[in-house]
This record gives structure tokens, C-alpha cells and sequence, in this order.
């Protein structure tokens, strides 16, 4: 059946999609519940489009800022609306959003484990620092943000 003759006849149309469908087998369990996970994955895209980029990492610089001897490595995530300026220290991320607002900071790990913290009114957090893998922060204050993963 030609495109034209789906628009003069729906009674065509329907009985074509009735026979392309009518072979289908039944999804498994398995392929409706990854269907799923994806769909729900789509909650957070407003958010996920308001990715901070890495501007700065002093892991890549020739630059040395603090002569200790704790490793610590400087960030700098940035947008046209925030900056995020984290130090990953041997226990704790410290960091500051700037401009400070009210709000809170997540801690995401790619294992799904997630750690939150408020900001203070300069907009500095704390939070324990995991072990090992990629994180990211998000930021909830006037803007919504996300960094990129970042692998620690």
C-alpha cells in the first residue's frame, strides 16, 4: 500500500498495522523493565541539559597551587548561569557554587549512591569524599545544574 492510499482509507491503514503488529511476540519482563528504566531515566533532562563543563583541573595543569603534602586536586566547573569550584581532598570534596543562593548540593556515584549537603550563605559545602569511581554534583539553587562525570 502506497502512502496516498493510507490517507483516503483508515479502515486500510488500521488493517495493515493490525497484520504488522499481529506477529509480534509479547515483550519479556526483561525488555519491559529496561523499557521502563529508560523512560525514567528522561525525569531529570530539564537538568541534565544544564550541564556545568569542566573549565579547570590542576590534575592536568603544570600549575602547582598548594605545596602539601596531601594530594589535592582543584576543579572548576562552569555555564553561561554557575560556577562550581571544587577541591578533592584524601577525605572530603569541598567546594563552592558561585553565584551563592539557598540550596542544596547531591553527590552522585555511579554505583547510584547519593550524599547531600545545604549550602552556606557563600555558597560553600562539604561533603565526605567516596573511595573511588565517577561522580558528579548537582547543584539545586536558583538554577539547576549538573557537572560532567568525573572520574576520582
Amino acid at each position: 500500500m502506497g502512502d496516498k492510499d493510507w490517507l483516503a482509507d483508515d479502515d486500510q491503514l488500521v488493517s495493515e498495522l493490525r497484520d504488522a503488529v499481529g506477529g509480534a511476540e509479547e515483550p519479556s519482563l526483561q525488555q519491559i523493565t529496561e523499557w521502563g528504566r529508560g523512560c525514567f531515566s528522561w525525569r531529570t533532562i530539564d537538568s541534565e541539559l544544564q550541564v556545568l563543563s569542566l573549565a579547570f583541573d590542576s590534575a592536568l595543569s603544570q600549575t602547582s597551587f598548594r605545596d602539601t603534602g596531601d594530594s589535592i586536586r582543584l576543579l572548576v566547573f562552569e555555564n553561561d548561569d554557575a560556577t562550581v569550584e571544587l577541591e578533592i581532598g584524601n577525605e572530603v570534596l569541598m567546594g563552592q557554587v558561585v553565584p551563592a543562593w539557598p540550596g542544596t548540593v547531591m553527590l552522585e556515584a555511579a554505583g547510584g549512591e547519593l550524599w547531600e549537603t545545604g549550602l552556606d550563605d557563600a555558597g560553600f559545602f562539604l561533603l565526605r569524599r567516596p573511595r573511588h569511581g565517577p561522580i558528579r554534583l548537582k547543584v539545586r539553587a536558583k538554577h539547576e545544574v549538573v557537572t560532567e562525570w568525573l572520574a576520582i
